[in-house]
């Protein structure tokens, strides 16, 4: 674009392409809401189409001269055809050609990610803090306890896989909400314990649950920011028209990744997997999805062991590593990081989405130990009422805590129809995400 009116050479001819750009973008006020704009880098932010694909081409006007004449125009609306606007200023045409979500394969309105249904799963065993207590003797576990919040946990057995969780977890969904696994366009696996390296062991659950072979199938490697990703990653796919309906499953066994012996993570992770229904629908029930990433934080929680790279040439913990665990975790770390960066996800998220804080009902937080989220609700200054702490019975079941909190808010009548939260996820990576979710379902 722009090829004899650059910036730094030509500013008058610019300011007068850019006048031109604005007063196009003016003829379709007062729509607003967010598009996808492909553009000179300076223009992006007067391009805030709802639903919409966006390209603005500005060039010289080979006969018109009038300034600020309007050649044509037409006004776009969500049930207008594809759209151009041109308008002439000082000798420049900028032509908007704008082309709506709406001509994708499900007809001409464009729907957006609901939660629907959400189905859990926990592996039979379950390890009480009285049975560590007798297994080891100085372990104060009333000490501990006060610290996580946690009094037992789920733990899959020597043969149970994160697939096997995952599948039993789709299998309730089905069953409980006549759910046809046919129906299913795309299945999202968020796991940090895959089968194997390979195959791709969404592909694997595929098979299992016999979705129809048309159905599109990843794993996705993200910890307890995951599952806030998995929605963003399903809402773009409904958006786009490609499917229906996402079957997102989150799936851990972080308990292979432990030893017998380790008091700092024994205590605290537990086995799991939910299985949320995710439809297409007319009602945008999940908004301001803002996301995060630092990586220098890798080493407060990592596992080296079984990826390709040589353990000579591997990232080394952040401190010395007390027990033989495969897992690594530097639980002061992780809780300096949290604090930090949490509380300016929530104020990105709610500018993201027009709110307030008042305007939201509940803070549902990833579930990772109770200091923690004491530090957290301290900080951002939250009544226990508006951020629910429950891990006392499943442990940091990673990806899961949330949809996990999510079903027993349903189930306790705490979250109910029109129910607005912000949802958190953040930790191993460094990776958080957040987003605003009303409730659609009906209480």
């Amino acid at each position: 674009m722009f090829p004899d009116c650059r910036r730094e050479r030509q500013p008058g001819l610019w300011r007068e392409a850019y006048r031109a750009a604005v007063a196009v973008v003016n003829t379709l006020t007062p729509i607003s809401c967010s598009g996808v704009c492909s553009g000179y880098a300076a223009l992006p932010p007067l391009l805030r189409l709802a639903d919409a694909h966006v390209q603005l081409t500005i060039c010289p006007h080979p006969a018109i001269l009038n300034p600020a004449r309007i050649v044509s125009s037409s006004i776009w609306d969500r049930r207008s055809s594809p759209t151009k606007v041109t308008l002439t200023d000082c000798g420049w045409q900028a032509i908007l050609t704008v082309r709506t979500n709406g001509h994708g394969r499900h007809g001409t309105n464009v729907k957006h990610a609901s939660i629907g249904p959400i189905a859990i799963h926990l592996p039979e065993r379950v390890e009480t803090n009285d049975d560590l207590a007798k297994e080891h003797k100085r372990w104060d576990l009333d000490l501990i306890f006060s610290k996580t919040g946690i009094a037992s946990r789920h733990i899959a057995k020597p043969e149970e896989c994160a697939s096997d969780l995952g599948v039993e977890a789709c299998k309730k969904l089905f069953h409980e909400h006549d759910v046809d696994p046919q129906s299913i366009d795309f299945l999202l696996l968020c796991t940090q314990t895959p089968d194997y390296p390979l195959p791709t062991t969404a592909c694997l659950m595929q098979e299992r649950l016999g979705l129809k072979t048309s159905c599109g199938a990843m794993d996705f490697n993200l910890g307890c920011s995951g599952f806030v990703y998995g929605l963003a990653v399903a809402d773009g796919l409904i958006r786009t028209g490609a499917v229906n309906r996402v079957l997102l499953v989150t799936a851990e066994t972080y308990s292979k990744y432990i030893d017998k012996d380790d008091r700092s993570l024994r205590t605290i992770f537990g086995d799991g997997a939910a299985a949320t229904l995710i439809d297409a629908s007319e009602t945008q029930s999940l908004s301001g999805f803002r996301f995060g990433t630092d990586g220098s934080g890798a080493d407060t929680l990592l596992v080296t062991k079984g990826g390709a790279r040589p353990a000579e040439d591997s990232h080394a913990p952040r401190h010395r590593q007390r027990w033989k665990s495969s897992l690594y975790m530097d639980g002061p770390a992780l809780i300096n990081f949290t604090v930090a960066a949490v509380p300016e996800l929530v104020d990105q998220v709610l500018t993201a989405s027009q709110l307030r804080n008042e305007d939201i009902d509940l803070f549902l937080m990833h579930q990772a130990t109770k200091k923690m989220l004491q530090q957290l609700q301290e900080r951002l200054e939250l009544e226990d009422a508006r951020m629910p702490i429950s891990m006392e019975h499943y442990g940091n079941t990673v990806s899961s805590t949330i949809p996990i909190l999510i079903d027993e808010m349903r189930s306790g009548g705490t979250v109910k129809t029109d129910t607005t939260s912000m949802l958190i996820g953040f930790g191993v990576g460094w990776s958080w995400a957040g987003c605003v979710w009303r409730e659609t379902l009906k209480s």
